[in-house]
């Protein structure tokens, strides 16, 4: 039976916060990507990169690191995938430690899922369409061709 977890003297069961495993270069890319806040200058290290991003754009970088660590990115680190996406972003996942590196914009397409097809493809593919059809034997052909060879159902 699993050990009860702690209680504070007031009673409540106390619940140990999630594990944000985010780098601190996927804080900053977050709040430069997807929030649009960049801030100029030379940083002694990523982790000073990320606190300064993160007051420019109002936060701290653990609310930064609760924005990326949705349910699904958690899901998708857990089951051990390289990169993963929430519809709002895309992050690149450390596969050995589960630490999400970065983070990217989502990815668009011009024209949405439809390819737009010349005159002459449009041609060639109502072509194919049509000899596709002339090779098909039809319903009544079948029933013809199986009353003519003695077959009961077709």
């Amino acid at each position: 039976m699993p050990s009860d977890p702690p209680r504070d003297k007031a009673g409540p069961a106390v619940v140990a916060a999630p594990e944000l495993r985010v780098s601190y270069r996927a804080v900053t890319r977050y709040v430069q990507r997807i929030l649009k806040i960049t801030v100029p200058g030379e940083f002694n290290d990523e982790k000073t990169r990320a606190r300064f991003h993160c007051r420019a754009a109002g936060l701290s970088t653990r609310a930064v690191r609760k924005l990326i660590w949705t349910p699904g990115i958690a899901l998708a680190v857990k089951m051990g995938m390289p990169r993963a996406c929430n519809g709002q972003f895309h992050v690149e996942i450390e596969p050995v430690s589960g630490v999400i590196v970065t983070v990217t914009e989502p990815w668009s397409r011009e024209h949405g899922r439809l390819k737009i097809l010349s005159s002459r493809e449009l041609a060639r593919g109502a072509k194919k369409i049509h000899r596709k059809e002339k090779r098909k034997p039809k319903a009544p052909v079948l029933k013809v061709f199986a009353a003519e060879e003695g077959f009961e159902h077709v």
